[in-house]
């Protein structure tokens, strides 16, 4: 009888622990199979959210058929005003383009890589608009090389080069600048002229040749019945407003009918 109790004891012990052994195996599975759904929801919500932020921007902006370029506005008191189609035709740009897809810097890039345009600013207005403001370089003088007779290049105030046909050509009389030798010439001959016409209105710069090194041959009018030829320095350092108002109380003293006078000694001048 003793036996036999004792192995009944032993049998009920391998049962409960096998019952709390199973039910821990159990808990453990859920917790595995409850980790694996969380792991897997984070995993598809990451790429659900992934494409939204590819997507949605397409959806709302590039892809967007409310937003295609069809009107462009052009602020300009230049050449380019009202110059719409030959605009887009420089600028390589198509009508029912989307506005965002758009390189808004390049394109700003490329209107100030025109010659006659000096500064640009582009802007989107929506739905459907294209907004340039421009700043064109204003014409000083005519660049004429070789015996062409009509100019190769208009001048700015500095010195830079305009393609003649995009250049807002007023009818006044550009001065010439001729028998170039070299770029560097550009800069005292269009300081000249800036210097008279900004502050000797009774000087009129007809034309500057640049034959010599070292020298502005110019042919001016002053005060519309004198016409001389006055050679100056052509010198960076050359106070050009100096010699101009020597040059004109040597006029006006004088009362000679000296048709030549050299500036080209500062604190001198000789006539003839």
């Amino acid at each position: 009888m003793a036996t036999g109790k004792s192995s009944t004891k032993i049998r009920r012990g391998n049962a409960g622990r096998t019952g709390a052994g199973d039910k821990t195996k159990s808990d453990s599975g859920r917790k595995k199979l409850l980790w694996s759904v969380i792991a897997a929801a984070v995993v598809l919500l990451v790429a659900l959210l992934a494409v939204a932020i590819i997507k949605l921007p397409k959806v709302l902006y590039t892809e967007n058929d409310r937003f295609r370029f069809n009107n462009l506005e052009i602020d300009s008191t230049g050449y380019w005003n009202k110059k719409e189609e030959l605009l887009l035709k420089r600028l390589n740009l198509t009508k029912g383009t989307n506005l965002f897809s758009i390189d808004i810097k390049k394109l700003r890039d490329t209107l100030q890589n025109i010659s006659s345009i000096e500064n640009a600013e582009v802007r989107i207005v929506l739905p459907d608009t294209l907004k340039f403001k421009i700043t064109e370089r204003i014409p000083r003088a005519g660049l004429y090389l070789g015996n062409s007779r009509l100019p190769s290049a208009i001048l700015d105030k500095n010195g830079n080069l305009m393609k003649p046909q995009e250049a807002s050509i007023s009818n006044i009389r550009l001065p010439r600048v001729v028998n170039m030798q070299n770029g560097s010439q550009l800069k005292p001959a269009m300081q000249l002229i800036m210097d008279a016409l900004n502050n000797y209105p009774d000087i009129a710069i007809q034309q500057i040749s640049l034959k010599r090194r070292g020298e502005l041959c110019v042919y001016l009018c002053y005060r519309r019945f004198k016409n001389c030829i006055v050679y100056f320095p052509a010198d960076s350092e050359t106070d050009y407003l100096y010699l101009l108002s020597v040059l004109q109380t040597t006029i006006l003293r004088s009362g000679s009918d000296w048709k030549i006078f050299d500036l080209r000694y500062r604190g001198s001048v000789t006539g003839r």
